[in-house]
């Protein structure tokens, strides 16, 4: 072997590494196990552990290992299968339109004149947080209470801005300050 050339080993290194892939491949991919039921009080819950006896559950087979190809075998779900997360999700979204739903008839319940305080106390406050910023406050094109701080924001608004002067400025502090501590009083 003077010429410097190694001798090949008929089995190098090469195939042994694709043989270790082939068989990691062929593996099956581990699953979890997940209960999905819903209590008296109408939450959702995923847990490892079934539920009590009596209650109606889901179980939900989800992987714990990512796939890295498709399986071999025809799945036991349609093709249009949605994810689990994805089905948590739209009944997470479900759930707060219903509760949104339901203030939304609480309020009405409760009077257009409380619903009125309400959207007062929420725009008081609003506009207290705007005034009480440290840059220039201005009314934009739509009659908009907004802030100009400069070399934070890029600005669109349509129309001519209206700054307020400083006088301006703290009678405005004063009135939306004791609209917040009338609606803090009142309960909103």
């Amino acid at each position: 072997m003077a010429s410097g050339v190694l001798p090949m080993k008929p089995f190098g290194e090469i195939p042994t590494l694709l043989a270790v892939l082939a068989c990691l491949a062929l593996l099956p991919t581990a699953r979890a196990e997940v209960y999905k039921w819903v209590d008296d009080e109408g939450v959702v819950h995923y847990s490892a552990e079934p539920p009590e006896h009596g209650r109606e559950s889901t179980e939900l087979a989800v992987p714990t290992t990512p796939r890295t190809h498709p399986p071999a075998t025809a799945s036991a779900e349609p093709q249009d299968a949605t994810p689990w997360y994805e089905q948590w999700l739209a009944e997470q979204r479900a759930r707060r339109l219903q509760e949104k739903e339901a203030r939304a008839e609480a309020s009405a319940g409760k009077g257009a004149e409380q619903a009125q305080l309400l959207e007062t106390c929420v725009q008081a406050r609003q506009r207290l947080k705007v005034l009480e910023t440290p840059c220039r406050v201005f009314f934009d094109g739509r009659g908009i209470l907004r802030n100009w701080c400069r070399y934070e924001t890029t600005y669109a608004y349509s129309g001519e801005f209206r700054f307020l002067e400083d006088d301006e400025r703290a009678n405005m502090l004063d009135h939306y300050r004791r609209q917040v501590e009338a609606c803090a009083a009142a309960g909103y």
